[in-house]
């Protein structure tokens, strides 16, 4: 069984093993935005962040098994650690982030999305709207931007 709960800063660790666990298998990365990620996922940096943003974290058997996040309009630090994916934990936290920003009266979202993870955000009814490539000195980072309108109605 999987459980949401907000983010405390005791997961920050958790959260960020979690990214990281992640990186090795994003892809639109070239090994400099990789290193560049791992170096950028510290407690340190990572709790400020999250705490900025309505940030949810799912656990199972006592474990974090995703993350996610939203910071207005934007879905971000989506996250579900590799042994978990393809368990429906992902669309649990994106439903949720959903409710959410129907809460504050929001009628859409915006991601960044790894081109791997393209699919996934497409079965939960988001579109694609362009590619974006960020270089950041040595390192790329290429994502599709993607959206969502949200249905008006109870929440």
């Amino acid at each position: 069984m999987v459980t949401l709960r907000c983010f405390q800063e005791g997961d920050a660790q958790a959260c960020c093993d979690l990214i990281n666990a992640n990186v090795p298998t994003m892809a639109g990365l070239n090994d400099a935005a990789r290193a560049f990620i791992v170096a950028k996922n510290a407690p340190s940096i990572l709790v400020p962040e999250l705490f900025s943003f309505n940030t949810l974290v799912a656990i199972s058997a006592n474990r974090i098994v995703g993350i996610g996040a939203l910071d207005g309009r934007e879905v971000k630090r989506v996250h579900v650690h590799p042994a978990a994916q393809r368990r429906g934990v992902g669309k649990l936290i994106m439903r949720e982030l959903e409710v959410l920003a129907r809460r504050q009266g929001l009628d859409h979202l915006q991601l960044s999305a790894s081109p791997s993870s393209v699919s996934f955000y497409s079965s939960i009814g988001f579109r694609s709207t362009e590619s974006a490539t960020v270089v950041i000195g040595d390192a790329t980072f290429q994502s599709v931007v993607m959206t969502k309108d949200l249905p008006r109605g109870s929440v």
